[in-house]
């Protein structure tokens, strides 16, 4: 009985490590795809975060919109 335990507990252990192991190729893969998609930008800049704010108007239309999509 705990030969069969141990083996389960083995098993287990295995396949917690291949998950881990394909979300980590996983992720590495996505960040390759957007790092291509991007191209030169975030090659030359991979650390620059720019955040694009938006205009006074589009936040107001953004405002009117979320209000009447409750009703």
């Amino acid at each position: 009985m705990g030969k069969v335990i141990e083996r389960e507990f083995k098993i287990a252990q295995n396949e917690i490590l291949a998950n881990k192991e394909k979300t980590e190729r996983e992720k590495q893969g996505l960040i390759r795809d957007l790092r291509s998609g991007l191209g030169d930008e975030i090659r030359k800049n991979p650390n620059k975060i720019t955040i694009i704010k938006k205009t006074w108007f589009q936040r107001l239309t953004l405002f009117i919109k979320r209000i009447f999509t409750r009703f």
